[in-house]
């Protein structure tokens, strides 16, 4: 049976606000169609699942996200999203799929660039953020078209424009 999934959102930079006032609602609504979406190919294999889930987002600026890169992956710059799983972490009935963290700065140059709107960005980086989560990744070109395909039923699921020009597109 798929646990629920319980979203805990804390916004670090009131920006955000200022360019996506229904932050929480849209983040919230994307991470629990993304876990969905991405849960039943990546977790109904595993035995003993909880009975609920729970992640965080952290709606961040580019300082803190520069440097939580910088002690955790020992990258000094910052990024528009990080994940950071914990699936093996269980407290009660209740396991910690992880903590996703998106940068403000980052993420408002990000949209200019790609002249695309901030609140679709966002949708997509926490999209993509959960799916790191559950276990998917782009480190191959096979794993890109992978992580790519569910981004993009997510996405549409939202009437969300693909970010992304080809198959197997992602880079960070």
């Amino acid at each position: 049976m798929k646990p629920s999934l319980k979203v805990d959102i804390l916004i670090e930079c009131t920006d955000w606000l200022e360019v996506v006032p229904d932050l929480e609602r849209r983040a919230e609504k994307a991470l629990l169609h993304a876990f969905e979406v991405g849960f039943q190919k990546k977790l109904l294999q595993l035995s003993n699942l909880p009975k609920e889930m729970e992640v965080s987002v952290v709606f961040a600026d580019d300082a803190m996200s520069q440097t939580l890169n910088k002690n955790y992956r020992k990258i000094d710059q910052s990024t528009n999203v990080l994940a950071f799983p914990a699936l093996d972490e269980k407290i009660g009935q209740i396991s910690l799929l992880g903590d996703i963290v998106i940068a403000y700065e980052t993420t408002i140059e990000e949209a200019k660039e790609n002249k695309i709107s901030v609140q679709n960005h966002m949708v997509h980086l926490v999209v993509h953020g959960i799916l790191h989560l559950l276990g998917y990744d782009h480190g191959s070109d096979k794993e890109a078209v992978t992580m790519e395909a569910l981004e993009r039923k997510v996405l549409e699921h939202f009437s969300i424009p693909s970010p992304y020009t080809e198959i197997g597109d992602i880079s960070e």
